[in-house]
């Protein structure tokens, strides 16, 4: 039954492999590989020192260390592990970035990179499942109105749609609490995590150093405050890529 299990085990290892290996560069697979040197060389010294062999772990930790710290951007992999069955939010088959996705407690905003238009989906609240584009301006405002009282990043980006999508003078016409205001929420949220990271910037997980900068840079030119994006849609962007970039 034991052998059962562990034969299970590693055909399950196996096919997560596989599939990771088929969404992948070749750089990841290398940095990938030297990452498993590194936890086997760690286990070696574990089991060297366990046993009473201190002078033949010495060398064994030196090396772990050494291959550690040259693959260390290889364990990053790890953190978007729950992304290898698939692609990303928006990877096309060709690897090209189309579309990526700005999350917030409240709002998901879906940004195009080809037509650099936003729309969004509505994640909770008195609008729960309601595309952002089908709504007319009275609701749009209503529901600037709920996310100002408790989500504080979903109405900047509602504030960002509005800014590119609604008719120029919309802060005049609204009622409500005003545009920008601080909401009760924290306005910059919790930290960005690697599977958020690569959401933002529309990459699979594991994505190498050349395609996050890629991505990037066409993010920054369609979505840049001077483009009719904003601050806090620029600042995710440069975060995504921070993090992905261990700066």
């Amino acid at each position: 039954m034991l052998f059962f299990l562990l034969g299970l085990a590693i055909l399950a290892l196996s096919l997560l492999v596989i599939n990771w290996l088929a969404h992948t560069t070749a750089e990841n697979v290398k940095k990938m590989f030297g990452a498993f040197s590194a936890i086997l060389l760690l286990v070696l010294t574990i089991l060297l020192l366990a046993t009473g062999r201190f002078l033949a772990a010495l060398p064994s930790a030196i090396m772990a260390i050494t291959v550690y710290r040259r693959y260390r951007k290889a364990f990053k992999i790890y953190q978007g592990a729950r992304d290898w069955m698939g692609r990303g939010p928006g990877q096309t088959s060709s690897g090209d970035p189309s579309s990526s996705e700005v999350r917030t407690s409240h709002l998901s905003m879906f940004l195009d990179h080809r037509s650099a238009s936003l729309d969004g989906e509505v994640l909770q609240g008195h609008f729960q499942g309601k595309k952002i584009s089908e709504m007319d301006e009275a609701d749009l405002f209503r529901l600037l109105e709920e996310l100002l009282s408790v989500d504080g990043e979903g109405a900047r980006l509602l504030e960002t749609y509005l800014d590119r999508h609604a008719a120029p003078d919309w802060r005049q016409r609204y009622d409500g609490p005003p545009a920008g205001a601080k909401s009760r929420s924290a306005d910059t949220g919790g930290p960005l995590t690697y599977k958020d990271a690569y959401r933002v910037l529309g990459l699979n997980a594991g994505a190498s150093e050349d395609e996050i900068k890629t991505a990037h840079k066409k993010l920054m030119l369609k979505f840049h405050p001077d483009q009719g994006g904003s601050d806090y849609l620029a600042s995710k962007i440069n975060q995504a890529k921070e993090l992905l970039l261990g700066k």
